[in-house]
């Protein structure tokens, strides 16, 4: 409530042309515009011309909160300013709201010969979302895929998040994910892949998990590690005593200490009384495992691989 008003106060100050700092107009326009505020609106459409980069950023992801009478002209406009990212924002914006105006304003975007990649991934992410036709559909996602096919690159990147935020239970999502884990240069894009295979309990991952967990770099073994208990491998009490007795980096071992509290409690407990008194573990796994075996005691059996 008391963010509201804050928010409130920075937009009615900006209507009364008072300084105000950037970043507090910013978050209060989107975060206003998201609960249809009208004075979200007011401040928004005042500003599509503004200087400011950054707040015609903002402007752009708000007004797409809003019906399309109100918003469409403005936001044709911020689809044509001369910053590439404003540009993106402000179709990304269009895809909020599913209407057929909205989607013949995407289509006309699309078809302008001088999009950037970036644009174009925007472009087939919001058609993505406002189509109706399921062909059409389908083909905004093959678009996507092919530039998140692309070498490892922040728009590959792009292009992979929004596919896999789009559908990712798709045939053609998967394989690029798996692509990924396989090829990938880029540790963070690999562990968002397991991740979003974990969601799906895919049983390529589950059968690698290990290998995953215990020869990959730290993002990657932390994010195999926290999808223990989702794919529920087979290996899953060997990996965990892989990664508690073997490796060197504390974070990834408290992750697999963590995963114990998802397994069957008895067994769990068994294990971590064993390693509490193991002279060949630090006193910090020592002392991780007492504090665990501690907790699991008092928590139900919640064994989610039965």
């Amino acid at each position: 409530m008391e963010a509201a008003k804050t928010d409130r106060a920075a937009l009615a100050d900006v209507l009364k042309n008072k300084a105000v700092p950037e970043n507090l107009v910013y978050g209060a326009m989107i975060r206003l515009g998201q609960d249809g505020d009208s004075e979200a609106l007011e401040v928004a459409k005042k500003i599509v011309n503004h200087e400011s980069k950054y707040l015609r950023e903002g402007a752009a992801q708000a007004l797409g909160y809003f019906s399309d009478e109100n918003v469409l002209p403005d936001l044709r406009t911020l689809t044509s300013d001369r910053e590439e990212s404003v540009r993106v924002f402000a179709i990304q914006a269009l895809g909020t709201i599913k209407s057929a105006s909205r989607e013949k304003v995407v289509e006309e975007i699309l078809a302008k010969p001088s999009l950037s990649a970036a644009e174009k991934v925007a472009t087939h992410g919001s058609l993505y979302r406002l189509r109706s036709d399921l062909e059409k559909q389908k083909k905004d996602l093959e678009q996507i895929l092919i530039l998140a096919h692309k070498p490892d690159s922040e728009l590959s990147k792009k292009a992979m998040l929004l596919a896999m935020s789009l559908a990712t239970d798709a045939k053609g999502i998967k394989d690029l994910m798996i692509e990924k884990i396989k090829q990938s240069k880029d540790d963070n894009i690999k562990a968002v892949a397991i991740r979003n295979l974990a969601n799906s309990k895919d049983q390529w991952l589950k059968d690698r998990l290990l290998e995953l967990a215990t020869t990959s770099s730290v993002p990657v073994k932390i994010a195999a590690v926290q999808s223990v208990h989702r794919v529920c491998p087979e290996s899953r009490w060997d990996l965990i005593d892989s990664i508690i007795r073997k490796e060197k980096e504390e974070s990834v071992a408290n992750h697999a200490f963590e995963e114990l509290l998802f397994l069957n409690r008895s067994k769990a407990v068994s294990l971590l009384e064993k390693y509490k008194s193991d002279s060949s573990l630090s006193d910090v796994r020592r002392k991780t495992a007492s504090t665990f075996a501690e907790s699991i005691k008092s928590k139900p059996d919640i064994d989610v691989c039965k």
